[in-house]
């Protein structure tokens, strides 16, 4: 019901909250500022296993937000949403980061998150593996185009656009 939605998303964490965590297949773990820590924790400690795990986390601090971007191991098979809300302009190395793993400039809208993220796994749609299979078939994609590109001998912009067209035509 909406009310036990409401009861359960501001429990606090405790240690009978991990122990029953064991049950689930998928875990929305929601932080603030230094509460990612716990919420790592649990991440590292459940990880290799099959559960899905996202991360929803709000935090100011640039620094603390940098420092578990380089240093945090993030699931591969949840998502990772993280709304920076601090004033200093973040220093992210994006190629370094998950495919799963969104920074936002601002406030989440809690319960639309959650629902989204909730939704996506009850429907099996929009997954993060979806992702990362939809990227991996694109860059193999591009790949076969640059060598297709290379093979025609095509110089001028024009013919590599002629022979990359061509190929989409082809496709369809």
């Amino acid at each position: 019901t909406r009310d036990g939605f409401a009861r359960r998303r501001r429990s606090r964490f405790t240690p009978q909250a991990l122990e029953q965590a064991v049950h689930y297949e998928d875990l929305i773990l929601v932080a603030s500022g230094i509460g990612i820590t716990p919420a790592m924790d649990i991440i590292n400690a459940y990880r290799a296993g099959s559960r899905r795990l996202s991360l929803i986390w709000s935090c100011r601090d640039a620094s603390l937000l940098e420092y578990y971007l380089q240093h945090g191991r993030f699931d591969k098979d949840g998502w990772t949403l993280i709304y920076y809300t601090g004033k200093r302009k973040l220093r992210l190395q994006r190629s370094s980061l998950p495919d799963t793993l969104c920074v936002f400039h601002g406030r989440p809208v809690w319960d639309t998150v959650i629902r989204e993220i909730i939704s996506s796994i009850e429907l099996g749609m929009g997954l993060p593996e979806e992702v990362v299979a939809e990227r991996e078939a694109c860059l193999d994609d591009l790949l076969q185009a640059r060598q297709e590109l290379e093979l025609s001998g095509a110089s001028t912009p024009l013919q590599r656009f002629q022979v990359l067209l061509r190929r989409v035509l082809c496709r369809q």
